[in-house]
């Protein structure tokens, strides 16, 4: 018993994971490895609890619930919150537009014809203050200047200012007023240099703005940094929510010119833009896309579910064929046992006959005939061993473990079980007519698998109608300007400004969008492929519920039949008992010849095989009936979880 602890420990292990309240919604699956059988003395709770750990086929479904699960996890995560944050930074280079390009020519234009004005209204004045002779000035030109709708207009000294003043002068001098004379034009002289500093300085500053202005752009460049944090959010009724914080800065200038609109630039302040809102999208048609949005999730739980189910089939199915390759060993060991018997007793038989052979008191051709019995049932002994071996090796297969040798294989301990008599097979018949099919596991994985279809079916139904959404949005703005550089250092200091300096708002945007696909085969290719796997299952249910039923009735039948052959098996192997030993007490008193022993015994050893065979029959057909009705290894599936009773009377 002690070579099996080393593979039970964690069997027991795992069947007590298997006991309800302990498994988990999740569990991982690990890789499954043949394990090594370690031989010596088995029983069938522990052929089960091997079995239950270590078969392919538990493996496979345990593998396949696995799966199921993941998808599971896969879709219900389409409900999951999504936390996205992105940053990007883009530079747009476009050329300059005409009617710009034309002002800033425009600008130049202005400045460069202010300066020459005033050059050459300078140069008038000093030529006047240099010869002493005033009169109009000659190089003063009245102009007008336009550039976009600014109109600018440059006036000269108007002429008769100057004939009043030498009328004024004449005036002073036929009075005999010469003071008067020289004080006018002292004044106007003045008069003059303030004229003469004012032209100067007006000209100087023109060429050097037209300087500062350098040559027109051509090249407009515009740099955006933005970063955005957003949350989205898909509801079970179809509504998805879009939380979103967007910060931004923009650098808009021309090529080659700085900001200051002094030197050439654009003027446009660098902007940091920040914005806080929400987007709200809301299924019209499809049914509100309540249907829809939690179809794949409903599909995927109902598939995980029928997948426990076939898990809990699975282990029952392995219990089963445990159970059975169990009996058969035992048989097989109990028919090895009744052979071995069998030559002990040809043997001592032999000595006797050999005894009375020595003594004339029987015939040489009765002890050769003896002999030849004897060789038989050796050969029939061997066959029983190798018979027994060969069971021993398809428990291990059904129980999932390999072995290298002979000295691997197990040993049943437990005989045959004697099979249900009286009540309790009364019980079994009756309960077998009143078995509800439904609530086989099979039957239940079916219904879950059209459940899971029916889903996925009704979603495409509801594709076939026509698509209307409206989204809702609504966002705070904040905006900081400045005159810095744009730059990483900066970034930040400006952002936390465009959120501290106050928002703007609400602002506000409603849309509505409808789709209507002309032919929509994919929405029909869906739905048509989701129906045939739904009649599929439906199908596979209603076979497995009429299967289940002919089972049920065959073992029924079966029973009753085996139960009377068992209890006349049994009273052929008393009769042949007691028959040999009458057989045997007259051979040894020389009433009975050696033909008549031998065939007494042929029919005890033969009544007895036949009552081994009675008695597997009958104990396989009772594990049968009991797995039909779900007794055999009592396994409740809740949910995904599937919950192992420990094996009762088996």
């Amino acid at each position: 018993m002690s070579n099996w602890r080393v593979l039970l420990n964690p069997c027991w292990c795992l069947w007590a994971c298997l006991l309800p309240g302990t498994a988990g919604a999740w569990p991982s699956v690990p890789p499954w490895t043949p394990a090594s059988s370690a031989g010596g003395p088995l029983s069938l709770n522990q052929a089960l609890a091997l079995a239950l750990a270590h078969s392919p086929a538990v493996a496979q479904a345990r593998a396949n619930k696995a799966f199921s699960l993941g998808t599971l996890r896969l879709q219900q995560g389409a409900f999951d919150e999504v936390f996205s944050f992105s940053g990007a930074f883009s530079r747009e280079t476009l050329p300059l537009a005409q009617g710009v390009y034309n002002n800033e020519l425009g600008r130049r234009r202005l400045l460069r014809t202010l300066a020459i004005t005033f050059e050459g209204l300078a140069q008038g004045i000093q030529q006047q203050l240099d010869s002493g002779v005033f009169g109009p000035l000659p190089e003063c030109i009245e102009t007008t200047i336009t550039i976009g709708t600014t109109v600018t207009e440059i006036h000269c000294v108007p002429n008769t200012v100057f004939i009043d003043l030498e009328a004024l002068l004449r005036g002073f001098q036929d009075a005999g007023i010469p003071e008067a004379v020289q004080a006018v034009r002292d004044a106007w002289r003045r008069q003059l240099e303030l004229y003469l500093a004012t032209s100067r300085f007006v000209a100087f500053v023109g060429r050097q703005l037209l300087r500062q202005q350098g040559v027109a752009p051509t090249i407009e460049d515009r740099d955006t940094l933005s970063y955005s944090l957003g949350l989205s959010k898909l509801y079970r009724n179809g509504i998805r929510l879009f939380p979103q914080v967007r910060v931004e800065a923009v650098r808009n200038t021309w090529r080659g010119k700085p900001l200051d609109p002094s030197f050439g630039g654009k003027g446009v302040l660098v902007s940091y833009t920040s914005r806080v809102g929400f987007e709200l999208e809301v299924p019209l048609g499809r049914g509100g896309g309540y249907v829809t949005a939690q179809a794949a999730e409903r599909a995927s739980q109902a598939q995980a579910e029928a997948a426990a189910l076939r898990e809990g089939a699975v282990l029952q199915q392995t219990a089963l064929a445990t159970s059975v390759a169990y009996y058969n060993a035992a048989a097989a060991r109990e028919r090895w046992r009744l052979l071995s018997e069998t030559v002990a007793r040809e043997e001592k038989l032999l000595q006797v006959a050999q005894a009375l052979a020595e003594a004339d008191e029987l015939p040489p051709g009765d002890l050769v005939l003896l002999q030849s019995r004897l060789a038989q049932a050796r050969s029939q002994q061997a066959q029983a061993r190798q018979a027994y071996e060969r069971a021993r090796v398809e428990l291990l297969t059904a129980m999932g473990l390999a072995a290298e040798g002979v000295a691997q294989l197990p040993e049943v301990v437990e005989p045959l079980p004697s099979g249900p008599e009286g009540q309790a097979l009364a019980n079994g018949l009756d309960q077998a007519k009143r078995a509800l099919v439904g609530q086989r596991l099979e039957v239940r994985a079916a219904q879950k698998a059209a459940q899971a279809a029916r889903f996925l079916a009704e979603a495409a139904q509801a594709d076939l109608r026509r698509e209307v959404n409206f989204s809702f949005t609504a966002w705070y703005t904040g905006l900081h300007e400045t005159a810095k550089t744009m730059a990483v250092t900066r970034w930040w200091p400006g952002v936390s400004k465009s959120f501290g300096e106050g928002f703007a708002g609400p602002s506000v945007a409603l849309a509505v969008s409808f789709s209507l696909p002309f032919a929509n085969s994919f929405a029909r290719g869906r739905l048509a492929s989701a129906r045939a796997l739904e009649q599929q299952a439906l199908v596979q249910k209603e076979d497995l519920e009429r299967n289940v039923r002919l089972r049920l009735a065959e073992q029924t039948e079966k029973l009753q039949a085996r139960a009377a052959e068992m209890a006349a098996r049994r009273q052929g192997v008393e009769a042949a008992a007691a028959s040999l030993q009458a057989a045997q007490e007259l051979f040894q008193a020389g009433e009975l010849g050696m033909v008549d022993l031998i065939l007494t015994e042929e029919a005890l050893i033969t009544a007895q095989l036949q009552l081994v065979n009675a008695q597997l029959a009958l104990a396989t057909d009772w594990a049968r009936l009991r797995y039909e009705l779900g007794e055999l290894l009592p396994v409740e599936v809740v949910g995904t979880e599937v919950r192992v009773g420990v094996p009762v009377g088996l």
